[in-house]
Parts: structure tokens; sequence; C-alpha cells
């Protein structure tokens, strides 16, 4: 199993339909490929993990690449993992209300998340940093 770890800037700041639908595709495309990860965003900014099948996230990783949406994409890791980090996470936002997505199984209510129960790898680290800032 793989996994990515990138961050990248929005084009324009993202209404809170735009996120909606960002996250309601994605959780489409990532139930369809067996993909799980976390999406954050915050003030413009994207902190992304996705993790599956070595096939899946590089398909999935090359439409990430290829998607307008934003720019200045950096790669902050990528390995192989024996099991999920994060086995029931699809995304979390900060612009939306947790009532707005209680229709979404695996939206994250920021102030809960406990990313270093999962381990210490750099990755984790990253992303605490990220929700710590913008959450």
């Amino acid at each position: 199993m793989q996994y990515i770890v990138y961050m990248s800037t929005a084009i324009k700041a993202f209404s809170d339909i735009e996120l909606k639908e960002l996250l309601t595709q994605s959780q489409k495309n990532n139930t369809r490929d067996n993909i799980t990860g976390m999406l954050l965003y915050g003030q413009g900014s994207f902190v992304q993990v996705i993790e599956g099948d070595d096939e899946k996230i590089k398909e999935t990783y090359q439409r990430i690449l290829n998607d307008d949406r934003h720019k200045g994409i950096i790669e902050l890791a990528q390995g192989t993992l024996e099991k999920r980090n994060f086995p029931d996470w699809s995304m979390g936002f900060n612009t939306l209300s947790p009532v707005e997505f209680a229709q979404f199984d695996s939206f994250i209510v920021s102030p809960n998340v406990n990313l270093f129960k999962y381990g210490t790898h750099p990755a984790l680290t990253i992303l605490k940093t990220f929700v710590k800032s913008n959450f």
C-alpha cells in the first residue's frame, strides 16, 4: 500500500458550496478506488494525504496534479504503508460547520482529531501543525 502527502494553494478562495462539491466528488472517487486519507483546507491552502493501492494512488495523484483549481503543488512525503493511518477518514474542512457535514460519514470534527494516535510519521506532524494553525 502506498501513501502521498502534498500541499497546494487554491487558485481562488473556495466557497462553502465549492468545498461541499469537492468533498462529495472526492468521497465518491475514494470509495470507488478504496482510497483513504484526509484533505484539509484553510486560508486558501490544501494539505492532503491519500493512501491505498499503488496503481490507484498513482492515478489519483495524477488527477490531483492536473486539477486546475489549485497550484504550487509540493509533494511532502510518499512511501509504503503496512496498514492505513486513516482507515475511516476522508477529509476535513474548517469553513463549514459540522452540522452541514453530518451527512458525510468520514467528516472530521477538528477538535477531536488525534493524529498522533496513528504514529509519529513526519507527514502526521505536518497535518497536526496544519490543524493547529487553521482550526
